[in-house]
């Protein structure tokens, strides 16, 4: 889904090879943030660097299924609330647009596993600029893992909880077409209709 274009956005640079673009209303979203969390300013730049963080693994995560695909990845913009990694969407099939809708939360898991090892059970460390980076990346990543698998628009659970049953499907079709397979051999012959048969 696409939130806004590039008129609407500032282009931050690329990350291999994949323009990446702030929306307005990130920036909008960052001053607000950093208004409010004014009484502690480095905590309030902790929480927006965290989140962009976040969100920018969680765009990754897709973008990196979809190359493995061979899909086409357009642009990563960054907006407000989120993220969204814009990709030509008819390279896909149904299964494969399930596989890269988990991408996202697959790497904001990757994300969180490595930070719940640097970080360990430890819950501060005294400069709240670090406290409020460590915070987003595990209590507000995992928060944002759940809102993802929502299985409605815009969030990913819509393609990504349908997962199973693509996977379902395209066994179901593959076992079909065994059978059918098995079925001509045990017969011993394949009979091709030709124009004169059809009548």
């Amino acid at each position: 889904m696409v939130y806004g274009d590039e008129r609407d956005s500032f282009r931050i640079g690329s990350y291999r090879g994949i323009p990446v673009f702030l929306h307005w209303t990130w920036i909008l979203g960052a001053l607000i943030v950093l208004a409010v969390g004014s009484f502690d300013l480095l905590a309030a730049i902790g929480l927006v660097l965290g989140a962009t963080l976040v969100i920018f693994v969680h765009e990754l995560g897709h973008a990196a299924i979809l190359r493995a695909y061979r899909g086409r990845v357009l642009a990563i913009a960054f907006f407000a609330w989120g993220g969204e990694c814009r990709y030509v969407d008819e390279d896909l099939d149904p299964l494969q647009r399930s596989v890269v809708a988990w991408g996202g939360v697959l790497g904001q898991a990757a994300l969180f596993a490595i930070a719940w090892m640097v970080v360990g059970t430890r819950k501060r460390f005294g400069v709240s600029f670090v406290d409020a980076l460590v915070w987003a990346m595990l209590a507000m990543n995992v928060r944002m893992m759940v809102l993802n698998l929502l299985p409605v628009r815009p969030f990913d659970g819509r393609h990504a909880l349908s997962l199973p049953l693509q996977v379902f499907r395209r066994y179901r079709a593959r076992r079909t077409a065994e059978d059918t397979l098995k079925n001509v051999r045990r017969k011993g012959h394949l009979r091709l209709v030709g124009k004169d048969d059809a009548g």
